[in-house]
């Protein structure tokens, strides 16, 4: 089957977005407005939805192996975090990181894009999960079934040292508890 010359245009173009973007490390905003500067109309958008298909497709089964492998983790940390699109007063969505313990083998690190910090994308990602899962305080980890939740350690020692800064470090109750938790990470470092 022999390619006409629209479809070989668009996969120089396809490959030049992917070249800009993960070689060069230019956004999408930036190529957009040199592609315009060279007489082509290629919309950031264009580009993005480009490289979402083009990983989804190559990446997929690799993604979905890891996945695999991190549900059968004796424990899994898990946090997320608000991320700012294209037009950050508008769009505030989260990114979610998954991973294996420090202790464990097999090191696994995965993250979810989601539209909402909602109870809906863990109960979705972590959908068999009997494991320990260690995160902050969040209320959405909560509804989990079968799974041990776990505290983390750091989000602890940002309490105490709270604490601190407010009562003054040399009268504050926390100030033994928070030098507890440092003594703790010293240990796990030394490892």
């Amino acid at each position: 089957m022999e390619l006409n010359q629209a479809v070989w245009s668009k996969l120089r173009d396809f490959t030049q977005t992917m070249i800009e973007k993960y070689r060069k490390k230019v956004s999408a905003n930036r190529q957009e407005q040199d592609w315009l500067a060279l007489g082509l109309e290629l919309s950031r958008q264009q580009i993005t939805n480009w490289h979402i298909l083009a990983c989804d497709f190559a990446l997929r089964d690799l993604y979905d192996v890891m996945h695999e492998a991190l549900l059968k983790q004796d424990v899994i940390h898990a946090d997320e975090t608000p991320y700012n699109v294209l037009d950050s007063e508008k769009s505030k969505t989260y990114f979610w990181v998954f991973t294996s313990s420090k202790a464990s083998p097999e090191k696994v690190v995965l993250y979810e894009h989601a539209n909402s910090r909602q109870f809906a994308v863990p109960e979705r990602f972590l959908r068999g999960y009997t494991g320990y899962l260690q995160t902050d305080g969040y209320a959405a980890y909560a509804k989990l079934p079968d799974v041990t939740r776990v505290a983390c350690l750091a989000q602890i020692r940002r309490k105490f040292f709270e604490a601190m800064g407010k009562q003054g470090i040399a009268k504050s109750a926390a100030k033994e508890s928070f030098k507890f938790c440092q003594d703790m990470f010293a240990l796990d470092n030394m490892k």
